[in-house]
């Protein structure tokens, strides 16, 4: 990983921000988890966006909490990767997904986490796991980059 992967400050944000502009990048990814837990905080997180996004670039965050998920909103990513277990993002939280024109990308892990739990909460069957990622008739995997959950999805 290299050393500027973890950014603590708003300081670092911007100069991240533009060195990965520089390099190329077409868009910033940023890890968030649950406020307190070792997460960016919520100004470095929007520092991260705002800068992501004077250079036209997308942000995408990865947020596998509730609270990381509400950061990700609230800080304007793009892209929020992972969507929260547990229980469902709240109305409001979904309405200003759609209002901003915002996607989500759940995981393979999450959407057979949902399945598992369906399963476990009712007499009905869970529906047929997924198929393969596949791309242009070739199945196969992929991974996603996250150093937390690097695995084939």
């Amino acid at each position: 990983m290299p050393s500027d992967a973890i950014v603590l400050t708003v300081e670092q944000a911007k100069r991240v921000a533009a060195i990965r502009v520089a390099e190329g990048s077409d868009y910033i990814k940023i890890v968030l988890e649950d406020p307190g837990n070792g997460c960016l905080s919520q100004d470095v997180a929007e520092t991260l966006v705002a800068e992501a996004h004077a250079a036209g670039k997308m942000v995408i965050a990865h947020a596998a909490a509730h609270g990381a998920f509400a950061m990700a909103l609230q800080s304007g990513a793009d892209v929020i990767t992972h969507i929260p277990l547990g229980s469902p993002v709240a109305a409001e939280e979904a309405a200003a997904m759609a209002r901003d024109r915002r996607i989500t990308a759940p995981t393979r892990a999450v959407v057979e986490g949902r399945r598992a739990t369906l399963a476990s909460l009712t007499s009905t069957p869970a529906p047929a796991p997924l198929l393969p990622y596949s791309r242009g008739g070739r199945a196969g995997s992929r991974r996603h980059g996250c150093p937390r959950c690097d695995r084939a999805v």
